[in-house]
């Protein structure tokens, strides 16, 4: 195998590990049903800041920046839902 080949490889064992670690999220976020907001509410909890009680997420429910996320008492993402969250800069304020 070439020094060509051999990095080739590389890129590409990188890029499919890269892809798998996203594969579980793919899975819980479109699992219907009562085990799949089991397992969804599981998941968020473990990533957000905080979740209250009587927490429900809905198939389709993405959130990007879970760690700056906190959710109180009797929340409910409906399907398709996108929240966007980060830090707030002092300029922004």
């Amino acid at each position: 195998m070439s020094a060509s080949t051999g990095e080739w490889v590389a890129k590409v064992v990188r890029a499919v590990r890269a892809e798998l670690v996203d594969l579980p999220l793919a899975v819980i976020q479109n699992w219907p049903g009562r085990m799949g907001n089991v397992l969804r509410v599981a998941y968020w909890r473990r990533r957000c800041r905080s979740v209250g009680r009587n927490f429900r997420v809905e198939p389709g429910v993405t959130i990007l920046g879970p760690e700056w996320v906190s959710f109180g008492d009797d929340v409910w993402l409906d399907r398709g839902v996108v929240l966007v969250a980060g830090p707030v800069s002092d300029s922004a304020r």
